[in-house]
């Protein structure tokens, strides 16, 4: 076996693990040889951001499972020939806990609630943006509105407006703004598609949720009501581990 071969059995293992849970291992080749430019053995600092959410049932399962879910995690760390330091399995348990502390969705600053709404969307309502608004059931039609609503509130943020509620002229100049001009902003395919379709239906269940808070807006979007907010991305080994244990939540990576 040669020098180059070696180095690269070994580089192996160690480059599946970084994509396989997302830490960074850049490595390149230099005169015929590999050389490792640097292992990060935390989350990623970068423009990446994580969440959480969880409703009540949620919630529940998580705090049934708890024991079991840390457990997991030390193990899957444990056994895993990637991970490099020995405190990892502490750091990682510690981000668990904070997991396990999530606050209610109005809790967290409208940055983190739009964020979030624009990576989840519709969440497991997604069949919404296939169907023909004219058949929406009241709550679906609900859910719709309290979609459109956050993204006005997010396109308003986008040019300095910081405000997680909407006043029913906002809501009705907004809808028909958008109704009349096609703005593109709002005219996405599901709300455009919504606004043609039953354009009477929307704005009166848009009207009724004026004055609501953005956080309750994204609760009644995705069914739910806490949320765990991380700036960074976390390992996903956690996600794996508590999805394990509780299908009722919706986590994701957000990519900067």
């Amino acid at each position: 076996m040669d020098y180059n071969e070696s180095c690269y059995k070994k580089l192996v293992p160690m480059v599946r693990g970084a994509w396989k849970y997302g830490f960074i291992c850049p490595f390149f080749v230099c005169d015929g040889e590999w050389s490792i430019m640097k292992i990060r053995t935390d989350f990623v600092t970068n423009s990446s951001s994580s969440s959480f959410i969880f409703n009540e049932k949620g919630k529940a399962q998580l705090l049934k499972h708890k024991k079991d879910i840390k457990n997991r995690i030390e193990i899957m760390l444990a056994e895993d020939e990637s991970w490099i330091d020995p405190n990892y399995i502490a750091f990682a348990t510690s981000i668990f806990e904070r997991i396990c502390n999530m606050m209610p969705l109005t809790d967290h600053s409208l940055k983190d609630i739009i964020e979030a709404h624009d990576w989840y969307e519709l969440g497991k309502n997604m069949y919404l943006q296939e169907k023909d608004a004219s058949v929406f059931t009241d709550e679906e039609r609900r859910i719709a509105a309290a979609d459109i609503l956050l993204e006005i509130i997010g396109h308003m943020r986008s040019g300095d407006v910081e405000r997680d509620t909407l006043t029913e002229s906002e809501i009705e100049n907004a809808l028909y703004d958008a109704f009349e001009k096609n703005n593109t902003w709002l005219w996405q395919q599901r709300h455009g598609n919504w606004l043609l379709q039953d354009f009477a239906g929307m704005i009166d269940a848009a009207v009724k949720l004026a004055g609501v808070r953005a956080g309750d807006l994204l609760g009644i979007v995705l069914d739910t009501k806490y949320m765990y907010f991380e700036e960074n991305e976390i390992l996903y080994i956690i996600q794996d581990a508590i999805e394990a244990f509780v299908p009722d939540v919706l986590a994701c990576t957000h990519m900067g």
